[in-house]
């Protein structure tokens, strides 16, 4: 590790530390190099989440099957898609980009708060809300959707991947300008 890689993690982990409250930590505060660890691990399944937001609202149906274990599952409106070719295949109509001269696909952002992160070593199980904002046929930008996700992330090969992610909807709203 280079010295300005070095400089910057203790820096991160100087700014981590004095956010992760205590209770964070089972009994009392443990030795310095489990709290990085944590942090370090912490740190990773936030990417991991913003990763998927980005791929799901940006990128390829690649790209977002590329965020699960070779065996991950999804679980949506009461069906599992189990492993990185089913979930490929299950998001690739959402991701597909528009033939040349049809319309754009309307956008659509999701927006991620309130995570709850348990670390357990290599695995961790999360808690997040979301809420998805899309622009309707008449242009008016709105609320689409609020739900949660429940999750089994497992760090595999120094990567955290989703073992399984569940998506429930909460609320869903009709598309902005179709009332």
């Amino acid at each position: 590790m280079t010295m300005r890689k070095a400089e910057l993690l203790g820096g991160i982990a100087a700014i981590l530390m004095a956010t992760v409250p205590l209770s964070a930590f089972a009994e009392g505060q443990p030795p310095p190099g489990v709290q990085l660890q944590y942090l370090i691990d912490r740190a990773g399944v936030e990417d991991l989440l913003a990763k998927y937001a980005k791929a799901v609202d940006f990128g390829t149906p690649e790209d977002y099957a590329a965020l699960f274990t070779e065996d991950g599952v999804i679980h949506m409106q009461g069906k599992d898609f189990k492993g990185r070719d089913a979930i490929r295949k299950m998001i690739t109509p959402a991701l597909a980009k528009p033939a040349e001269g049809a319309p754009a696909r309307p956008r659509m952002r999701h927006i991620l708060s309130n995570v709850d992160i348990e670390l357990n070593g290599d695995t961790a199980t999360v808690f997040e809300s979301w809420a998805t904002i899309s622009k309707g046929a008449d242009g008016h930008v709105g609320i689409s959707a609020i739900g949660h996700y429940t999750d089994t992330v497992v760090k595999v090969n120094g990567q955290w991947l989703f073992a399984k992610r569940v998506i429930d909807v909460d609320l869903a709203n009709t598309p902005p300008g179709k009332n």
